[in-house]
């Protein structure tokens, strides 16, 4: 990955990332359609995932119900999730806030959180110099 992808998923990362604390604390509820809006403006949910067929494979299943495989989530692994629960919830309203109930959400963006600590700790010092901020001027540095 270059450094330009690597800085862009570095904002990809920290724009849902930041939510993390308001949905640990039980606040996320609150926060939900901001982080719905901050999905769709940083590509977290995407026109090219069907997301109904996906969330019927093993992977999702997996995802979804073990913790363990979250933990170890990819990017796309959290985009095919973040697509699924926001995209379900506008056929079956209840279902993102299922979700935050649960702990999937907070799950989902604590891998999150997870992969950008990866990102910024590996020693980039492109990526360590780079001050970035999400939409909502919260800066990950």
């Amino acid at each position: 990955m270059n450094s330009q992808s690597e800085l862009s998923l570095v904002k990809k990362l920290t724009a849902i990332a930041t939510f993390l604390p308001a949905f640990k604390e039980g606040k996320g509820l609150s926060s939900l359609n901001q982080f719905v809006d901050t999905a769709y403006a940083n590509n977290w949910v995407s026109g090219n995932i069907n997301w109904g067929q996906w969330m019927q494979t093993d992977e999702a299943k997996k995802l979804r119900d073990e913790p363990t495989a979250l933990a170890k989530a990819s990017e796309y692994d959290l985009t095919c999730l973040l697509t699924t629960l926001i995209r379900q919830d506008r056929f079956w309203e209840g279902s993102l806030e299922g979700a935050v109930d649960s702990g999937l959400l907070t799950a989902i963006l604590q891998r999150a959180a997870s992969l950008l600590d990866e990102m910024t700790s590996k020693g980039n010092d492109e990526l360590n110099d780079a001050s970035v901020k999400n939409d909502n001027g919260i800066s990950s540095q």
